[in-house]
Formats: structure tokens, C-alpha cells, sequence
């Protein structure tokens, strides 16, 4: 039907953050797709943040992900940070072996 948009798997509603303050600005949106081992990001043009929030907000949001693994499994939230970060380090690895070309950033 026109105008009605369908969610996709494991979409997130606003809802889950009722404490949501006003004047939050949405800076990305992540998606990974489990078939093909890509990731995907979006992020904002909103001209005020610096590059370095988006690295605050990573790590904010990989503390905030071990605590939901910890609750849904039987691993520690230390446990599954140190795993989070591992994928981190691993991509940050793959990505500097690769380098950038100017063509890429």
C-alpha cells in the first residue's frame, strides 16, 4: 500500500528509548547482513559533531551491546566487550592492511 513503509528484520523502534531527550540528533543507522558478512552504515550530514563522537558513540554503543549479551547468555559483560572490541581491532586490522585510496574516503 502506498505510503506505508514495512520494518526489516530486527528493526528497532524509537520506542525502546523513552528517555530520549529533544534535542538528540541521529548521527547513523547500522545493519549487517548475516547471508553475505557485510556491513552497513549510515550516517547523518548534521553539521555539528566532530568526527570523534562517532568513535565515542561506538564504544558507548559496544558497552551498551555486552550488556545485552550478558543478559541474554551466560558470558559476562566484560566478556562480551573484550569480544566486541576483538571484532573491532580485527576490522581496524583488515582496513589498514587494505589502506584507503583517496578515491575511498
Amino acid at each position: 500500500m502506498f505510503g506505508v513503509r514495512r520494518g526489516h528484520a530486527g528493526e528497532i523502534t524509537l520506542a525502546a528509548l523513552p528517555s530520549l531527550p529533544a534535542d538528540a540528533i541521529e548521527l547513523a543507522r547500522l545493519w549487517v547482513s548475516p547471508k553475505d558478512g557485510r556491513s552497513y552504515v549510515a550516517t547523518s550530514a548534521y553539521q555539528q559533531w566532530a568526527p570523534e563522537l562517532v568513535g565515542s558513540l561506538l564504544v558507548e554503543s559496544a558497552r551498551t551491546a555486552a550488556t545485552g549479551f550478558a543478559t541474554a547468555s551466560n558470558m559476562t559483560e566484560m566478556e562480551a566487550f573484550a569480544l566486541i572490541m576483538k571484532g573491532m581491532d580485527d576490522e581496524r586490522g583488515r582496513l589498514a592492511s587494505e589502506g584507503i585510496r583517496d578515491d575511498q574516503a
